[in-house]
């Protein structure tokens, strides 16, 4: 896999795994730096399920219609949780999936 620095992008097919590894990029320009932190694994494609959100930390207005789809990187998932309970006004329907079933979502009520 390669980093290119002039665009940030990662890309390139991994060609062994490799263990889970934090990560941080930072883009930075005249008015300062701004570093973003991801974890990073390369799983044998059996391994059971692995999933992402589109970013790892959320701030959201009140009133703001708010959707969050998992990204499925890894496996067939067939059932989602979450821990702990949502804020007052979010929900996220319990539901037990099968290959035939959209992604599971969090929605705002």
């Amino acid at each position: 896999m390669v980093f290119d620095p002039l665009t940030g992008n990662i890309s390139g097919a991994a060609t062994a795994q490799s263990a889970q590894n934090t990560y941080t990029v930072s883009a930075k320009n005249a008015l300062g730096q701004v570093p973003f932190t991801f974890s990073l694994k390369v799983s044998n494609p059996e391994d059971p399920i692995l999933i992402s959100y589109s970013q790892a930390n959320f701030i959201f207005k009140t009133g703001s219609a708010v959707t969050l789809a998992p990204r499925v990187q890894a496996g067939i998932p067939v059932k989602y949780s979450i821990s702990p309970a949502l804020p007052s006004g979010l929900i996220f329907p319990p539901m037990h999936m099968t290959p035939a079933n959209s992604p599971c979502r969090i929605l705002s009520t």
